[in-house]
C-alpha cells in the first residue's frame, strides 16, 4: 500500500473514533431544546423533549468553570465553549460536590484548596436544581454534547445545561 494510501486511512480511522457519539433521549431535538426556559414545569419540558434518559438528584450549590461561559441575563442557559473545560461543584459549606475534568482536584475540598490549585475560574454560576433531567449521555468515545435541564423541588426549570466536550 502506498504511503498517501495509508495516510488517507489512518485519517479516515481517526476520524470515525472522534466524532460525536453523543447518545440522545427518544423524541429530543434541538429545535425543542432550544425552547426550554426558566420557570417552565418539568411536565412542559418532557411535553417538548419526551422522557429524558436519566433523572439523578442534585445538590445546589456554586460551580466554576475555568474557562469563559456564556450564560442568560437570567442565569437559566449555562454553556460552555467546546473542549475538556474544568469544572467544580460547591455545596453551600464551600466543599466539592462533584468535579469533571479538575486534576488534583478531589471531593470534600474546599473552595480556598482548590483556587490553590487551579486558580481563579473564569465564572462561577450558583445553581438551585435538586434534579437534572440528562436529555443525552456520552457515548463510547468522541465528542459529547450535553443537554441537561435542571429544576427545583417546585418541578421548575431554574438552569438548561447545553456544553460540549471533546477527546
Amino acid at each position: 500500500m502506498q504511503r498517501s494510501s495509508r495516510l488517507i486511512l489512518l485519517t479516515g480511522l481517526l476520524a470515525l473514533g472522534c466524532g460525536d457519539t453523543t447518545i440522545y433521549a427518544p423524541g429530543y431535538s434541538e429545535d425543542a431544546f432550544d425552547q426550554i426556559t426558566a420557570g417552565m414545569s418539568t411536565g412542559e419540558v418532557e411535553h417538548l423533549l419526551g422522557a429524558p434518559l436519566e433523572t439523578q438528584a442534585a445538590t445546589p450549590g456554586e460551580a466554576w468553570l475555568y474557562q469563559e461561559s456564556k450564560s442568560q441575563a437570567n442565569g437559566a442557559v449555562i454553556e460552555s465553549p467546546v473542549g475538556r473545560v474544568p469544572q467544580v461543584t460547591f455545596d453551600a459549606e464551600g466543599r466539592v460536590t462533584s468535579l469533571l475534568f479538575a486534576d488534583g482536584i478531589e471531593i470534600g475540598m474546599t473552595r480556598e484548596a482548590v483556587t490553590e490549585r487551579l486558580g481563579v475560574p473564569g465564572s462561577k454560576f450558583v445553581h438551585r436544581d435538586t434534579i437534572r433531567l440528562y436529555y443525552s449521555m456520552p457515548g463510547k468515545s468522541g465528542t459529547y454534547r450535553a443537554r441537561i435541564v435542571g429544576a427545583d423541588q417546585g418541578g421548575r426549570v431554574t438552569a438548561v445545561y447545553r456544553y460540549t466536550t471533546a477527546e
